[in-house]
């Protein structure tokens, strides 16, 4: 197990050291250093940018879990906490706002950092996001996926500062 984990670390640094410069990215730093990734939680209702966006970030080393409603993720949250969570804002039942809210009532969760992806560009929307205490509000079409990424690492290794 333990040759396992100096493996992993060892390859985990070649590919930082050597591949990531190369494509602009970097990971972490805390989870970088450690050797371990971060755990994110991405709520979208669409099961096809959940995996897209899924796929990219384990691409950079961070361990993801999709769900697709804010329910579904609410429930996770009582069981395991992420180091990060990226929720859509248009969903059915609950919107990702509303799930921000009640992470932010909740002891145990309120101080998660949530990134919020959505379709709308609207500023009363980012102004709800905003004082809800999100870390970011990016709307889906002006990003692209290696941008995700450098924003995640950004707002994880922010928050480890």
């Amino acid at each position: 197990m333990l040759a396992g984990r100096i493996c992993l670390n060892f390859q985990l640094r070649i590919v930082e050291n050597n591949f990531m410069p190369l494509l602009g990215l970097k990971l972490a730093s805390k989870f970088a250093e450690n050797g371990c990734m971060a755990k994110i939680l991405i709520i979208d209702d669409n099961t096809m940018i959940c995996r897209i966006w899924k796929i990219q970030l384990e691409k950079i080393g961070h361990d993801v879990v999709c769900k697709n409603t804010a329910e579904d993720a609410l429930e996770y949250l009582k069981t395991d906490i992420p180091d990060l969570v990226l929720s859509d804002v248009m969903m059915p039942g609950k919107s990702g706002l509303d799930m921000v809210r009640e992470i932010r009532m909740d002891d145990t969760t309120r101080d998660i950092p949530v990134i919020v992806l959505s379709a709308l560009n609207s500023l009363q929307t980012k102004e709800t996001a905003q004082s809800l205490g999100v870390c970011r509000y990016i709307v889906k079409s002006e990003i692209s996926l290696t941008e995700l990424g450098n924003i995640v690492n950004e707002v994880l290794t922010n928050q480890t500062a």
